[in-house]
């Protein structure tokens, strides 16, 4: 259908070239940047995070057929995103335990797709199966987890900073959306800068930083905060007493 042949097109849209940086207009100033500390770390060779397409080489090492393969790197940014939030709790948790090769990165992107229960969507995750992957794969881990999200009419940048600065990576998804840097996906937020206006030296917008297909990227929160289709979801875990 046209509609499913627009959404390919999004999806394979070379972003390659575009949101890496980000200029500051004439009347702007950089204020505090609040970050994860280290999340560049987590995967090796100089991948920022994980990326679905490497669904598509696990095909030898697990029992994936190619159709399978193909649809989980189509689809499967919000396996991924999770993925991002599990490695990143161990990494600056239980560091001894810590493998950051891009093999073992796989390995826990198909083990959460593997626990994902019945909620994979012809598109991709919403929200709900987003929360039901976590868990499902929590489970098998020492640690549980928890979401906290912002309220509909909360300040989305002050929920960021505050997940930021507990060292919790927090999960957004995009919608649709004119000149959207993102369209239908899920992504990691890692970073937030604060921009000033000159004149007042106030807080007028903010620059978010995210991981996605194991890359950086930036945008304006002012220039695309009512494309999102969920407010901010923090991931909170907590070591199991057992």
């Amino acid at each position: 259908s046209k509609v499913r042949k627009m959404l390919k097109i999004f999806r394979n849209a070379d972003i390659s070239k575009r949101y890496t940086e980000i200029s500051l207009k004439g009347n702007e100033k950089y204020g505090d940047i609040i970050k994860l500390e280290g999340f560049e770390n987590i995967v090796s060779d100089g991948y920022y995070g994980g990326a679905q397409e490497w669904y598509r080489q696990n095909r030898e090492a697990r029992a994936w057929d190619e159709k399978r393969a193909e649809k989980a790197s189509d689809s499967g940014c919000g396996f991924v995103s999770v993925a991002n939030c599990f490695a990143y709790y161990i990494y600056k948790n239980n560091k001894e335990a810590f493998s950051n090769s891009k093999e073992d990165f796989l390995r826990l992107m198909t083990d959460i797709y593997d626990f994902k229960g019945r909620i994979f969507l012809k598109f991709g995750l919403f929200e709900s199966g987003l929360r039901k992957a976590a868990r499902n794969f929590s489970k098998h881990t020492g640690y549980s987890v928890k979401f906290q999200k912002a309220l509909f009419f909360e300040n989305k940048a002050e929920f960021l900073k505050e997940s930021l600065r507990n060292k919790r990576p927090a999960v957004l998804l995009f919608g649709w959306g004119k000149g959207l840097p993102f369209t239908e996906h899920w992504v990691t937020v890692t970073e937030i800068t604060e921009i000033k206006d000159i004149e007042n030296n106030r807080i007028s917008d903010h620059i978010i930083s995210v991981s996605s297909w194991g890359k950086k990227y930036y945008f304006r929160l002012s220039e695309t905060e009512k494309w999102l289709l969920n407010t901010p979801v923090s991931l909170i875990f907590q070591k199991n007493s057992k």
